[in-house]
């Protein structure tokens, strides 16, 4: 589980990462007035220094996981002082939720300087929405191509299921695949 959380996170922090270059791009293409520039440039070195941050948290928790967490071993959990497992792996769930937290935070930075630039300028609002528009487009994509993998699975499947719960699965992929792409070619017009 903690495994899992970390790779959110991480998705979540690459996400902000690609936003805020995009953004920084924009703030570059454009030149506003002094006064809006200096408050945006302030925002940029701010973002810049959190991101620093959370990069090395990304890196600590990722070693922490590998190094520490997954070196337990079955008689490690089973051992009359697992306890002490226990309160290492809900003290490290607590880190962990605690910079998702303050991710937030930086995110709430990310759409406030995101408002500046779109309010700089029009133009600049513009660009900001078409790049942001390839983004999800490419986005849309790779979930497309996901989802794609996932139902050629479920027709190789179909005749090959061991379980009634595998059939269920594989009858709920053929009923509700379709209208999940018909979705998506919805978005993409």
């Amino acid at each position: 589980m903690r495994g899992n959380e970390i790779e959110q996170f991480v998705e979540r922090l690459d996400n902000i990462v690609l936003e805020f270059r995009d953004l920084k791009q924009a703030d570059a293409d454009f030149e506003g007035s002094s006064e809006s520039e200096k408050e945006i440039k302030d925002m940029i070195v701010n973002i810049e220094a959190k991101l620093k941050g959370f990069d090395h948290e990304k890196r600590d928790h990722q070693k922490y996981q590998t190094h520490k967490l997954e070196k337990y071993r079955e008689k490690d959990i089973f051992s009359p002082e697992n306890y002490l497992i226990i309160e290492e792996v809900r003290e490290f769930k607590g880190k962990i939720k605690d910079t998702n937290d303050r991710l937030k935070d930086l995110e709430e930075l990310i759409k406030d300087l995101n408002t500046k630039l779109i309010l700089q300028d029009m133009a600049n609002a513009t660009k900001l929405l078409e790049k942001k528009k390839d983004n999800l487009r490419e986005r849309l994509n790779e979930a497309k191509g996901e989802l794609e993998k996932i139902q050629n699975a479920g027709e190789e499947m179909d005749g090959n299921t061991s379980n009634n719960e595998e059939e269920e699965f594989i009858e709920a992929l053929k009923d509700e695949m379709p209208e999940v792409f018909r979705n998506i070619e919805g978005n993409f017009a």
